[in-house]
């Protein structure tokens, strides 16, 4: 059987201990990152979206990228780069010109 309703002052306080959690972590990732050479930082700005998105359920769009653009399986690409370095090799450009 589900839980009761909770009010909307225990709501609000649900949701701000959250985004306390959400704070916390994004310091610790930023104080994380700025052990990191600098030019593979990422900036504060990237950091605390990618904890806003995680905070709001969504996915990193790099997240996203990777489970949604996925046209070929692995045996189909090696199979597509295959044909492609035999039309190469045959002296077909890759290109329409």
């Amino acid at each position: 059987m589900p839980g009761t309703a909770r009010s909307i002052a225990k709501k609000k306080q649900m949701a701000h201990a959250e985004q306390e959690k959400a704070y916390v972590k994004a310091m610790k990732e930023y104080h994380d990152e700025q052990k990191k050479p600098e030019s593979e930082r990422k900036s504060r700005k990237a950091i605390c979206r990618d904890v806003a998105d995680k905070l709001e359920g969504g996915w990193i769009c790099g997240q996203f990228n990777a489970e949604q653009n996925v046209w070929l399986s692995p045996e189909e690409e090696e199979s597509v780069i295959a044909y492609c370095i035999e039309l190469g090799n045959q002296g077909f450009p890759l290109n329409h010109s």
